[in-house]
C-alpha cells in the first residue's frame, strides 16, 4: 500500500509540474548584461590572491547600474598556471543592491572566464519590499599582450603570482530569477 501511495504522489507532482496553466515563465526575470574590467589587487599570499571586477550592467529588473566586486581566489598551486581557481567575491550593483558570488575563475594566456553563482539583494534589509535575485554570472575577456605569448612569472619569496591578468574590456552577464519578498527584519 505504501508503494502505491508513493507512486500516486509522484504522478500527482508530475501532473502539477507539467500542467500548462501552471508552467513557469520561460523568460528569466533576472537578465543583466554589460561590460566589465578585471584587475589584480594587492599581493598574493601562499594560498590566496585578490582582484576586482567592475563595470556597467543593464537589464531587468535593475535597469542601468554600475557594478563593483572584490574577488578572492583560493590558490591550489598543484593545478599550475592556467587552471581554474575557486573564487568568491562580494560588492555592489548600483547604490541599492549587494552582490555575492561563488564559483571559479579560469585564466589562460590569452583570455579569462569567470563562472559563478550570484546572489543579489536589496542593500536596505528593512526596506519594503525586499528584492532578492539569484542567478548565474559569466564573464569573459581577452587578455591583450604585445609580442609573443608571455611566460608566467615566478612567485617572489614564497608568494604566488596573481593569476588575474588585467583586462580592460570583458563581457558580463547575470541570468536567473528575481522576486520581491517580505523584508527579513521584524516589523515595528
Amino acid at each position: 500500500m505504501e508503494t502505491r501511495f508513493k507512486v500516486a504522489m509522484i504522478i500527482l507532482v508530475i501532473g502539477i509540474l507539467f500542467e500548462p496553466g501552471l508552467a513557469l515563465s520561460q523568460t528569466p526575470s533576472l537578465d543583466l548584461e554589460g561590460t566589465a574590467a578585471l584587475a589584480p589587487t594587492g599581493t598574493c599570499t601562499k594560498t590566496q590572491c585578490s582582484g576586482s571586477l567592475s563595470g556597467s550592467l543593464s537589464g531587468s529588473p535593475i535597469g542601468v547600474s554600475a557594478a563593483s566586486l572584490s574577488l578572492n581566489l583560493s590558490l591550489d598551486l598543484s593545478q599550475g598556471f592556467g587552471g581554474c581557481y575557486p573564487t568568491s567575491g562580494s560588492g555592489t550593483v548600483g547604490e541599492n543592491y549587494d552582490i555575492a558570488i561563488n564559483g571559479k575563475l579560469c585564466p589562460a594566456y590569452d583570455h579569462f572566464n569567470l563562472s559563478a553563482h550570484a546572489e543579489i539583494n536589496s542593500s536596505d534589509l528593512c526596506g519594503a519590499p525586499w528584492q532578492a535575485m539569484a542567478g548565474q554570472l559569466n564573464a569573459f575577456g581577452q587578455i591583450h599582450t604585445a609580442g609573443p605569448t608571455p611566460v608566467p612569472p615566478k612567485g617572489h619569496r614564497g608568494h604566488a603570482v596573481n593569476p588575474i591578468a588585467p583586462v580592460d574590456q570583458a563581457v558580463i552577464a547575470i541570468v536567473g530569477t528575481a522576486s520581491q519578498l517580505p523584508a527579513p527584519c521584524p516589523s515595528p
